[in-house]
């Protein structure tokens, strides 16, 4: 008897990219690798509302991978196979990127496709790959590919569009045909066909018109299956007569009213009088499911639920269900609580909490949001202020409940001047089940896929390191004159300093700044990197964290100080619009080693002054000195007298003709003139006209958009924000070769952010190793060359594409699409990747 074990391949882990329910990643796992003969395929698993399969082959001793589609998801195709009309009258469009990972370098990992080329699914049970990817020889000999018997794959999807076509004898006998009939979505969709038009429309069109044109009518309807009536879709289609006829439409399919959309004037009676059939194609371009609740308070309680259909991933369990609750937390005031759980209603009562099965979970990206009816742009999501942040719902049996917060007080939801209640006194709550599967336990605990490259360095972590590592080198460049720039190397002034004084002093500093820039004492600065090093090593990260951050005094004093110098701006002859603190004050990432004020003036009539900039800058320098003290020796400086005037102004300095930069006693202020946004629309027209400009034309943007750029960082968590002030205090001690080593503070900012998200949701946030696991896969970020991180909070980056260069870090500014902060905020990566490794390698808890 043979007890080989066979092949399987087991989905352990999914994604949604960029928020989009159309693109997604998937990590499998292939088993028992070696007993491979000829190839092994997948369960099904859901994405996008179709059925998938992953098939590995070997022939001829090559390594292939395909993507199998069979049909999409609905209730005619639960069973395979079906029949052939079916197959001929559905296709789709996707995306595809097949990959062997290496575990232990995953600049190894074999891939193999493109982000923008396209493949058609034409038929069900159609397959679409790779045949000969690699030798299996060579992934035996080689490191880091099958690991304990078992072969680690990824492939990345996105849905372009799915395809329904049908074709009609023509003339109907009938006024009104109900023609067609898709399964897409859990839903049915139908075309409602008015040959000779829609009466009731042409009455309202033209009443007295006889001699009008006829036209037909035609509409898309859902039809809602039973039990799932308060689910909706977003949906956007397009419906073609080819050669003759196309309607494009993006849609809500909601109640019965709003379940038929589509157009009154489709053809004219004559064009179908002279047609033998009607070929009609339905293009699904993009769908998004979701559910819709109002609420009262007067009816929530603890058994108040919504019954949210759950998508069928088991086609025998019709009563498989999400409960959403709405919940008033005891322990803490200050949040909403909301509890998801996994519910069949068809099993017998001691089984509620069975198991799903042994080995397995249920997987579900979804996420929810409280609308504002006021601004949508207001709503808010579970953990965040962030509606779009998709949320992970892993359970392995019935009745497992996982809770979220909301970070409003549930009190607040239902006030009178809350933003959230509608005119009925009724707040709306919005959730969306993108996808579910059912997935693989992994002992190794696979780290959750994100955005980047990086998705099994846990598991790299976890195993035992190949017996033959390969240890690289790191060649020193030769060194290069040292520029020390002013904001971080200013020196400080003595209070019976005159301006004469001043302007000797700045003389001999600039001097100083030459010597120091000459090779000899570049050389000497090298001579003594050991003691450096050992003051960091004897310091713990608790004590960074600790002392990283000025005191409240400093900060009281500084935000008095910046309230005095919004109050000046406010106050200038000129149309100003917003006067915006954009620096580490108002982000809450203010440290100790580099106190600063950063402001952005947005005027509404920019281009009025545009032309004679530097002459307003003087302007605005002028009416500052005139609030600030005439001597740096006036200490008379009461902070909360009406009075209150400011330090002495010096080293006013005009970096280009928008941005100038002086001093406010010890504290370096830059202030950035830019056009208003009350001229745009919305955010989308500034992003088409960004998308326009060059390099060079893309900064005036970047400017005008850091009121988002505030926004994000200072919503982010305060333990978050704690280690961006730990990164940037370490970054301001390290001796920079030149001005293009140093990275700017943005870019670690976002970097910081970015390693803090992903170890969050490793659920070791109690744990006393989270803030240094924050810090190593910030480390990990730093020295990955191919590092790719977006966010999707204010745009979809699908709707922008960036060139992406092969080993360049990518790292897209989440306010504004056409900018790579990788590349703006850091020119020369080779130093910043050395001193980071050294550093995080020397911390301890």
């Amino acid at each position: 008897m043979d007890n080989k074990k066979q092949p399987i391949i087991k989905l352990l882990r999914f994604c949604l990219l960029k928020t989009d329910s159309q693109h997604a990643k998937f990590q499998f796992r292939l088993e028992n690798f070696q007993s491979l003969e000829n190839h092994v395929i997948s369960q099904i698993f859901l994405f996008a509302g179709h059925r998938w399969k992953l098939q590995l082959s070997k022939k001829n001793g090559l390594i292939g991978m395909f993507l199998r589609w069979y049909g999409p998801e609905g209730d005619r195709y639960k069973q395979f196979p079906i029949d052939e009309e079916e197959e001929e009258n559905c296709s789709c469009t996707v995306n595809i990127i097949v990959a062997i990972v290496n575990i232990f370098n995953q600049q190894k990992s074999i891939k193999e496709g493109k982000r923008h080329e396209n493949d058609i699914f034409e038929k069900v049970k159609q397959g679409i790959g790779y045949g000969s990817m690699v030798m299996e020889k060579d992934l035996l000999d080689n490191v880091g590919y099958v690991v304990d018997d078992s072969l680690y794959l990824h492939i990345e999807l996105r849905l372009v569009k799915t395809l329904f076509h049908s074709q009609f004898e023509l003339p109907f006998d009938d006024q009104i045909n109900l023609i067609g009939g898709y399964d897409f979505h859990n839903a049915h969709w139908a075309f409602t066909f008015y040959p000779e038009g829609d009466e009731e429309i042409d009455r309202l069109l033209d009443q007295e018109r006889e001699d009008q044109i006829q036209y037909s009518s035609l509409y898309l309807q859902r039809i809602d299956d039973k039990g799932v009536e308060s689910q909706r879709h977003n949906v956007r289609f397009r419906i073609i007569v080819p050669g003759r006829k196309e309607v494009s439409l993006d849609k809500h399919f909601c109640a019965e009213e709003s379940n038929w959309y589509g157009t009154c004037k489709f053809m004219t009676t004559e064009e179908l009088r002279e047609m033998e059939s009607l070929n009609l194609s339905l293009i699904f371009e993009h769908v998004v499911p979701y559910f819709y609740f109002a609420l009262n308070q007067q009816f929530i309680n603890e058994e108040t639920f919504l019954k949210i259909h759950f998508l069928r991933l088991f086609p025998h369990e019709r009563g498989m269900f999400l409960e959403f609750r709405l919940l008033k937390d005891p322990d803490n005031a200050s949040v909403t609580k909301c509890r998801l759980v996994l519910v069949n209603y068809n099993a017998k009562k001691g089984s509620k909490n069975k198991p799903i099965k042994r080995g397995r979970k249920i997987q579900v990206c979804w996420f929810v949001e409280i609308l504002c009816p006021r601004d949508v742009e207001e709503s808010i999501g579970v953990e965040c202020n962030s509606k779009r942040m998709v949320q992970d719902y892993i359970v392995d049996r019935c009745g497992e409940e996982i809770d979220y917060e909301f970070p409003i007080p549930f009190e607040k939801l239902f006030e009178e001047d809350s933003r959230f209640v509608d005119e009925e006194g009724n707040i709306s709550v919005r959730i969306s089940v993108y996808c579910c599967n059912i997935v693989s336990e992994d002992s190794r605990r696979v780290v959750s896929l994100d955005e980047t490259f990086n998705f099994y360095e846990e598991l790299r972590r976890s195993l035992t390191p190949p017996p033959c590592q390969v240890i690289e080198k790191y060649i020193e460049p030769p060194p290069e004159p040292l520029v020390i720039e002013d904001q971080q190397q200013q020196n400080r002034f003595d209070p019976t300093d005159t301006e004469d004084d001043l302007e000797k002093d700045l003389m001999i500093k600039s001097l100083s700044e030459h010597l120091n820039s000459s090779y000899d004492y570049i050389q000497k600065l090298e001579r003594h990197p050991v003691k450096a090093k050992s003051i960091r090593q004897t310091q713990s990260l608790a004590s960074l964290i600790q002392f990283s951050r000025p005191s409240d005094e400093e900060i009281k004093h500084l935000a008095l100080m910046a309230k005095k110098l919004e109050d000046i701006l406010y106050g200038l002859p000129v149309g100003v619009e917003k006067v915006l603190h954009s620096g580490p004050l108002a982000q809450g990432t203010l440290v100790a080693t580099n106190i600063c004020l950063d402001f952005v003036l947005y005027l509404e009539e920019y281009r009025k002054y545009q032309g004679s900039l530097p002459l307003f800058m003087q302007l605005i320098i002028e009416a500052i000195k005139q609030h600030a003290s005439k001597s740096p020796s006036d200490l008379r400086l009461n902070r909360w007298d009406k009075d209150y005037r400011l330090p002495f102004i010096s080293n006013v300095y005009h970096a280009s003709d928008n941005c100038v930069i002086f001093r406010c006693g010890d504290v370096n202020v830059s202030l950035l003139i830019s056009q208003g946004f009350r001229g745009f629309r919305n955010a989308t027209s500034i992003y088409k006209k960004a998308g326009r400009v060059k390099n060079t034309g893309l900064y005036q943007y970047i400017v005008m958009m850091s009121y988002l750029q505030v926004k994000f960082v200072a919503l982010q968590p305060f333990r978050c924000k704690e280690l961006i002030c730990v990164v940037k205090s370490w970054s301001d001690g390290v001796l920079w070769r030149t001005s293009e080593c140093r990275p700017g503070s943005y870019l670690l900012t976002l970097l910081v952010i970015h390693a803090f998200q992903i170890v969050e949701q490793k659920a070791i946030a109690k744990t006393p190793s989270f803030d240094l696991e924050v810090l190593r896969y910030f480390e990990d970020c730093v020295t990955n060359q191919n590092i790719l991180i977006e966010w999707n909070l204010n745009y979809n980056s699908t709707h922008y594409p960036y060139p992406v260069v092969n080993n360049e870090p990518f790292v897209r500014d989440p306010t504004i699409p056409y900018h790579n902060v990788a590349k703006s905020g850091l020119k020369d990566w080779s130093q910043l990747r050395k001193e980071v490794r050294a550093w995080v390698e020397s911390l301890k808890f």
